[in-house]
């Protein structure tokens, strides 16, 4: 099995995240998103909890894991893929500064 640093390979990376303070900036996670998608720029909430995963809900009974609620609640994915040119890179970063910043 050869690793990232290997002859002839290069990582690609698929998802950057950010943990934001909705409270603090007065939006929820729904608005942010829709503010940025209205700029063409698509964002994803990934990794629920893995304790409310319907399989480990069943296995291990009801639980809530405060570290992991604290950090669904703030996360979000910004878009990243191997193409992205770094005018790109800018232009989400620029786009996430306004939304977190608008009124």
């Amino acid at each position: 099995m050869q690793g990232p640093s290997s002859a002839g390979t290069r990582p690609a990376p698929h998802l950057y995240q950010v943990l934001i303070d909705f409270h603090r900036i007065g939006s929820t996670r729904a608005e942010v998103m829709r503010r940025l998608a209205g700029q063409g720029i698509g964002t994803q909430v990934h990794y629920i909890p893995l304790y409310r995963q319907p399989y480990f809900k069943a296995r291990y009974g009801p639980m809530r894991l405060a570290g992991a609620e604290a950090f669904y609640a703030a996360v979000l994915a910004l878009p990243l893929f191997p193409a992205m040119a770094d005018e790109d890179v800018e232009r989400v970063l620029q786009a996430l500064a306004a939304t977190l910043t608008a009124d």
